[in-house]
């Protein structure tokens, strides 16, 4: 019991200087303001019609699989 105690300790020991070393670099670390521009973002209308014919000339210039031949030697 004694044993596993002090690893343990040492485990937390470990964390600890780990944390006190972050604690240092981060006051010694610039901070750098985030920049965000005066930009609006807005929504705008998409014209479903439009995805939809799209989608739909892209089908219908598409051939089946099985209409497709391919070398027997592939």
């Amino acid at each position: 019991m004694i044993g596993s105690k002090k690893l343990s300790s040492d485990g937390e020991n470990e964390i600890k200087k780990q944390f006190l070393n972050a604690d240092k670099i981060i006051k010694t670390s610039p901070i750098i303001p985030q920049k965000h521009s005066d930009d609006m973002h807005t929504s705008k209308m998409i014209s479903i019609k439009t995805i939809s014919n799209t989608i739909n000339e892209l089908l219908l210039t598409s051939k089946p699989i099985d209409l497709i031949n391919v070398p027997a030697n592939y």
